[in-house]
């Protein structure tokens, strides 16, 4: 893990972080971006989501299947993951029974078709307000960018954000003002 006030040096070039140089280090930390002393300002909530991976004999259709709760293929077609809970009370990473009972509940609504499930994981998603994503770079360090926030549709999201922040860095194309660090009303009404 990344100590940013040891490890982290910007000068006019670039940034040095743990011992290689770069000429842009992007901040894709998750929900410890709450840790991050460059991103105070950004106020993150995060919320626990359990995932469950999930073994077909006779794989379902292979793409994404959402009825309250979604079914993603893997790259063997007949791995597919499953989820997701979300919870704001118990913050931790350990895999609840009690999730995987209300995901596999949700699964039955909609999947009539046997599986097992072969995995069980937790984690904790970085959210902000109205859950939206927050790209960009820090508003006083040109150096430092920071991809974050995509809540609990970031696997959705996440492909269109990332082309739009691609664009930024390597074409000068505008972001979004929604979703720009700089600009974001979001992080703004925040600060205040």
């Amino acid at each position: 893990m990344i100590d940013w006030t040891r490890d982290v040096r910007f000068d006019d070039t670039g940034v040095q972080i743990a011992g290689h140089r770069a000429h842009l280090v992007i901040s894709c930390e998750g929900a410890a971006a709450a840790r991050n002393p460059y991103f105070a300002h950004v106020r993150l909530r995060p919320a626990k989501g359990d995932i469950l991976t999930l073994h077909f004999a006779e794989p379902p259709p292979p793409h994404i299947i959402h009825r309250g709760a979604w079914l993603a293929p893997t790259s063997d077609p007949h791995i597919f993951r499953s989820g997701s809970t979300y919870d704001r009370e118990w913050l931790d990473t350990m895999p609840s029974a009690e999730a995987r009972a209300e995901i596999e509940d949700k699964l039955r609504a909609f999947l009539h078709v046997p599986y097992e499930v072969v995995g069980h994981a937790a984690a904790l998603r970085p959210v902000i307000f109205h859950s939206r994503a927050i790209i960009g770079l820090h508003p006083e360090q040109d150096k430092l960018g920071f991809f974050n926030a995509l809540g609990s549709k970031g696997s959705l999201h996440a492909p269109w954000h990332a082309a739009q922040f691609a664009a930024f860095i390597a074409d000068s194309a505008p972001l979004p003002a929604e979703i720009d660090l700089r600009t974001s009303p979001l992080i703004h009404a925040a600060r205040h």
